[in-house]
């Protein structure tokens, strides 16, 4: 034997709300006109973005650590580098990896990105570009 099972439907005394009382959950009339503010913040950062008249893409290699404060002058200007490290790896592996973790913290203290293209290539953007890594 099988039991039953029974719908039993409770009739809801609530009312269904108007457009008028809950205009999110209603699609906007089409004589209805939505109202469109800036915000500061982006027009500041348009205007930096428009003072900078150029972002190049530049290619360098990272021979040294010291050629990691090259590499940040470029940030700083608003370009994207892309940092040959094979150079720095068949010299010295470790001075490699502190030179690595030394652009990480700088990128991630000035909002930017970094993520490896291949063995050899790293690229490293400023904080208006971030990289997708999927």
């Amino acid at each position: 034997m099988g039991f039953r099972r029974r719908r039993v439907r409770e009739k809801s005394t609530e009312e269904y709300p108007t457009p008028y009382e809950y205009p999110a959950y209603y699609p906007r009339r089409r004589d209805e006109s939505l109202e469109i503010t800036e915000y500061e913040e982006d027009l500041l950062r348009e205007e930096e973005l428009i003072a900078q008249e150029e972002i190049y893409i530049k290619s360098m290699p990272l021979s040294s650590a010291g050629d990691v404060h090259r590499v940040v002058e470029e940030l700083k200007k608003g370009n994207i580098v892309i940092i040959n490290v094979q150079p720095l790896a068949n010299k010295d592996a470790v001075e490699l990896k502190k030179a690595i973790e030394q652009l990480k913290g700088i990128c991630e203290g000035i909002g930017g990105d970094i993520a490896g293209i291949c063995e050899e290539r790293v690229i490293v953007t400023p904080p208006y570009v971030k990289i997708w890594k999927g």
